[in-house]
């Protein structure tokens, strides 16, 4: 068979198109599959008490977090099932993305745009980051809603079932991942392009009702978002100019699009130099601008734009709740660029099938071989932290990170100098100083320790830093001043297990022990799955046992 001929039975073979992306999908990340519990991935699952209650999760109607519970009770702690269901995932919304656009555009610019999307590296984050799970169950279920619609109107004797399930399915999608509140204007858009606007809005109406209910039901939820990410010892709540905050974040996407190099965890620095924004701003403006030209000109490229733009609305707004670039937001939206890529390649090269192939499979080869190596970065919360200093040298949580990455290993020299880095990048930064403590605090270091969680303090008093300062005295020999601490933690912080639990301590230490009691039982209260509490509970029970008179009076 010539290579001609290969490439047509490539390209109008949907069986084999199906195959193919399949075997990509699949084939480039295969290496994720051996990756560790990362960054999130260990507050959600490996010491989350609750991973196991699927009750609650479906009570909830927490979608990620349940696959999660589901992916507990399959493989318990083995990160294997985790990453597997996130490659699933992946396959799904590949080949779901290939079926949509065959159906807007033909079954080669979609195998083109689908195999792009397929293995481009700027996916990575989504697909190897277990926590990244929200935006691949969202882009399934957006996706699948998507299909049933347009089959919806394809098969009028089955519009009612097609359509009904649509909306559930927008629904999942919602649940998944509440950044696809944008997807009533997903829909607009396919309705300018390739459908009736004018005729078929009053179909869009359902859609826009579960996204106004939707909004609602996320009010408190943002609002303890705000407050999350906005605490007040940063200064509270931070506003961000949009003027230079969209240029970054739409460059910066578009930048890792046409050279996925520099990817990281975290890209948080909005300061870039004037001559780089000034680059970025034209960018944006001269995108934003295109749009008019295309949608007069070339309606497939406006859309494949738009997709991308809109799915990124509910990351730009101006209170910070999110980061200002992340590659996990552009999961579902990239597959707009793959699609003006792919529409571009057919249209410049579809009267020669050979060279299209030959040109798909020199991306494909590249885009496959750096998502290989990003996967890597995966591997392990040493390659994880590593690799994200390197690509964002100027990050302090960055390098916050890589202090917690070194003293985990013991080498707590290079544990300070890595926070104390952290603190040189942000001055004002209460978790750096706090961790310069434990450092020392691990090291015996003990008035080192106290004197760093004093800058700590003074900065924005943390009931933890007060804790740790306590425990610190508590090995000095010196447990009134420990218990002081301790108090003035709880004057912060009330609802602290963590230092009800230290008060325990010391009751204990200085034979207060219904006191300890009490504290342990209020600590427990807090957190009744407090395996450690638990445990100093049954020891001091087991020592009023052995020793009656140790029992204090009534």
């Amino acid at each position: 068979m010539t290579l001609q001929k290969l490439a047509e039975k490539i390209f109008s073979d949907r069986r084999l198109a199906l195959l193919l992306l399949t075997c990509l999908s699949l084939g480039v990340y295969l290496n994720s599959l051996n990756g560790a519990f990362v960054s999130d991935d260990i507050p959600n699952i490996v010491k989350n008490p609750l991973i196991a209650d699927l009750g609650k999760y479906i009570k909830m109607a927490h979608i990620p977090q349940l696959s999660l519970s589901l992916n507990y009770h399959l493989g318990q702690l083995h990160p294997f099932v985790y990453h597997f269901t996130n490659l699933l995932l992946h396959l799904g919304v590949v080949l779901l993305a290939y079926f949509l656009l065959e159906e807007l555009v033909g079954a080669k610019v979609a195998l083109a745009a689908s195999a792009l999307y397929a293995v481009h590296p700027l996916n990575t984050e989504a697909v190897s980051w277990i926590s990244g799970r929200p935006y691949g169950l969202g882009a399934l279920f957006a996706l699948a809603s998507l299909v049933l619609y347009l089959a919806a109107f394809k098969k009028e004797k089955y519009f009612s079932l097609f359509y009904s399930a649509s909306i559930i399915f927008f629904l999942f999608g919602l649940l998944s991942n509440s950044k696809l509140i944008i997807f009533v204007l997903i829909l607009g858009l396919y309705e300018m392009v390739f459908g009736k606007l004018a005729k078929n809005w009053r179909k869009l109406i359902p859609y826009g009702l579960v996204t106004l209910v939707f909004v609602f039901y996320l009010i408190q939820p943002f609002q303890s978002r705000v407050v999350t990410e906005n605490p007040e010892y940063t200064g509270g709540i931070e506003l961000m100019n949009p003027v230079i905050q969209i240029p970054v974040a739409i460059s910066g996407y578009l930048e890792r699009f046409v050279f996925p190099y520099n990817l990281s965890l975290y890209h948080e620095d909005l300061s870039v130099p004037w001559f780089n924004y000034l680059v970025m701003l034209i960018i944006t403006v001269t995108l934003l601008g295109s749009l008019i030209y295309f949608y007069l000109k070339e309606k497939v490229v406006f859309f494949g734009l738009a997709f991308f733009l809109v799915s990124l609305i509910p990351t730009l707004l101006p209170i910070r709740i999110a980061w200002v670039v992340a590659e996990r937001y552009v999961y579902f939206g990239l597959l707009g660029l793959c699609l003006v890529v792919g529409w571009y390649l057919v249209k410049f090269l579809e009267k020669y099938s050979q060279v299209l192939l030959i040109v798909l499979g020199v991306l494909v080869v590249l885009l496959s071989a750096r998502t290989i190596a990003r996967n890597r970065d995966w591997q392990s919360l040493e390659t994880l932290w590593v690799a994200t200093a390197k690509a964002s040298p100027t990050s302090s949580k960055a390098w916050n990170n890589m202090g917690d990455l070194y003293s985990s290993k013991k080498d707590y020299r290079s544990s300070i100098l890595a926070f104390q880095r952290a603190i040189q990048l942000r001055p004002d930064y209460v978790d750096a100083h706090h961790n310069v403590g434990v450092t020392y605090l691990q090291m015996q270091d003990f008035d080192n320790a106290i004197l760093w969680f004093e800058k700590a303090i003074a900065i924005y008093p943390l009931a933890q830093s007060y804790n740790d300062m306590g425990v610190a005295y508590f090995y000095k020999g010196m447990p009134e001043k420990a218990e002081e601490c301790f108090q003035k933690g709880l004057a912060v912080d009330p609802g602290s297990s963590l230092i009800h639990n230290s008060l325990g301590l010391i009751y204990l230490k200085t034979n207060r022990l219904e006191e300890a009691r009490q504290a342990w039982l209020k600590a427990l209260e807090l957190d009744p799955y407090n395996q450690g509490v638990m445990k100093n509970l049954q020891l001091l029970e087991q020592t009023l046992q052995a020793s009656p008179s140790a029992s204090p009076k009534p």
